[in-house]
């Protein structure tokens, strides 16, 4: 009897590229402007997992695009074309150091820039840091906020750290989870959107 199952598979794989289950566009946020730096290798290694979920990845390292402090004054082009490949996405990971037990002052800057409660709602996001030691534990918690109340955001896992006693190599099986989950989450609230079901924009 023919295997019929590659068939079916390839089948079911066009069918969803075609209703916009695949090729998610996932935006990350590398907010340190040290190097080396943790929370940018931590972006690194999320961009290879999304993309390892069919996935396209659009990463926006702060410390190759200064921002300048928001003054509320209308955004430049330079600012306003950062702040659209963020929004344009269909998920949002924030990769962050931790400073004085807070996320860093580029992170909160750019979101200040960027989060528009008029904008679209309902987009899985992922929080990742960089911190010295478990007393901040509690410290990314203002920005799961700011994503929760400004722009409706979906928190898909609690905040993935890094903390300075980590050791290289250390394994890291519940940040590639939370990873799927947000590309996975990402494809079904992108046919929510397109099915009006929720705000597009």
């Amino acid at each position: 009897m023919a295997n019929h199952t590659s068939g079916r598979n390839r089948k079911h794989r066009k069918e969803g590229l075609a209703h916009g289950f695949a090729d998610v566009r996932v935006a990350i946020l590398s907010a340190s402007n040290q190097h080396p730096s943790a929370s940018r290798r931590i972006a690194a290694r999320v961009a290879e997992l999304a993309e390892a979920k069919g996935a396209s990845v659009d990463t926006i390292d702060l410390a190759n695009t200064p921002l300048g402090l928001y003054d509320g004054a209308p955004l430049d082009g330079h600012h306003a074309k950062l702040v659209a490949r963020f929004n344009e996405a269909d998920a949002h990971v924030i990769a962050t150091p931790i400073y004085n037990f807070a996320a860093s002052a580029a992170t909160q800057n750019f979101l200040t820039l960027a989060l528009d409660p008029n904008g679209p709602r309902s987009k899985p996001f992922l929080i990742a840091a960089a911190a010295g030691s478990r007393a901040a534990m509690l410290s990314t918690d203002s920005l799961a906020r700011a994503m929760l109340h400004c722009v409706g955001g979906i928190q898909v896992a609690p905040t993935y750290f890094r903390f300075g006693d980590d050791l290289p190599g250390t394994d890291d099986s519940r940040l590639a989870e939370a990873v799927a989950l947000l590309v996975l989450v990402a494809r079904a609230t992108r046919q929510l959107r397109a099915s009006h079901l929720v705000r597009a924009a």
